[in-house]
């Protein structure tokens, strides 16, 4: 039995009845929490209300984390909370326990690096299908950098030439049904190219820009990403992209190869950035960046490879 004084009662002694061995056992919690009680103290630390969410988590699980591993309690100010209190963070545990929570806090929510390019708005989605179309993923991934545009609106991308209808374009024949049958179109004579300028937007201000802010909390690797945009962007200056589209999308396949090797292949000897639409995709062309030159050499290897391929079925 362990009985605790009254509320409202002066005495402060907490009985405990037992087998002695029980009892001494609950004595010496009851005094480790009391002790633990007397040593604590509370800190605080100000974070901006928008980087609050990164110390709470999808459900509380930051937070919830936070606390056990520091065993600390940590309060966050709620969103009706006004004035300089909504931005202070209070965490309360031992002093050796808190100053360790209150670094974390402060690595987990410091103001991450910034740099920023200003990028011709014509040369916008050039640079942004650099990298054979993984650019941003690259950024993020690998370098672990965020972009961003201050607020200002993406271009409208160009229009992307579709599969021929009609007119003055020879209707290309989709497969759907027995695509591995050897009747399949000619790929060499049935297919459809278009080349866009993409140094030159076209109904866009030559003098318009937007900026590219790129954010992470590696500073060398902010700059890599710098040298690979303004790179990108000096390439788009001088390149085309080609539209090609072929009369089945299941001869795709062709293209990539084994592993992907045809299309680095190719990649590699015209120095284009290539990007395959994946399957099932509502795009249908497969983009081909790069001088007028190494455009055309490049829509070649495509068709050659899928030729090669078909035939070798």
């Amino acid at each position: 039995m362990v009985q605790f004084p009254r509320a409202d009662s002066q005495e402060s002694s907490i009985r405990v009845e037992g087998p002695k061995e029980l009892v001494d056992k609950i004595c010496a919690s009851i005094q480790s929490f009391v002790d633990q009680r007397e040593n604590q103290v509370t800190d605080s630390i100000e974070v901006p209300p928008a980087r609050h969410g990164k110390l709470i988590g999808r459900g509380g699980e930051t937070r919830k984390a936070l606390e056990s591993e520091f065993n600390i309690t940590l309060s966050v100010p709620s969103t009706s909370t006004t004035g300089a209190a909504r931005s202070v963070i209070k965490m309360t545990g031992s002093t050796e326990d808190v100053a360790k929570a209150k670094e974390r806090i402060a690595s987990m929510t410091q103001e991450q690096a910034g740099e920023t390019v200003i990028i011709p708005v014509r040369l916008h989605h050039a640079v942004a299908d650099s990298n054979n179309g993984n650019l941003f993923r690259h950024l993020s991934r690998n370098l672990k950098v965020t972009v961003d545009h201050a607020g200002h609106q993406r271009p409208v991308r160009q229009e992307i030439p579709g599969r021929p209808t009609g007119g003055n374009s020879s209707s290309l024949p989709l497969i759907t049904d027995n695509g591995d049958q050897d009747s399949g179109p000619d790929v060499e004579t049935q297919h459809s190219f278009d080349i866009i300028d993409t140094s030159a937007g076209a109904g866009v201000d030559d003098e318009a820009t937007i900026p590219w802010v790129l954010k992470g909390s590696d500073a060398a690797n902010i700059a890599r990403a710098k040298e690979m945009i303004e790179a990108a962007m000096a390439a788009a200056q001088e390149s085309v992209t080609g539209y090609l589209i072929l009369p089945d999308p299941k001869t795709y396949r062709y293209v990539i190869g084994a592993g992907g090797a045809t299309v680095n292949s190719i990649r590699e000897e015209t120095g284009c950035d290539i990007t395959v639409p994946p399957s099932g995709s509502r795009e249908e062309a497969i983009k081909i960046r790069g001088s007028r030159d190494a455009v055309e050499r490049a829509k070649e290897m495509v068709i050659e490879a899928v030729v090669n391929g078909t035939n070798n079925r």
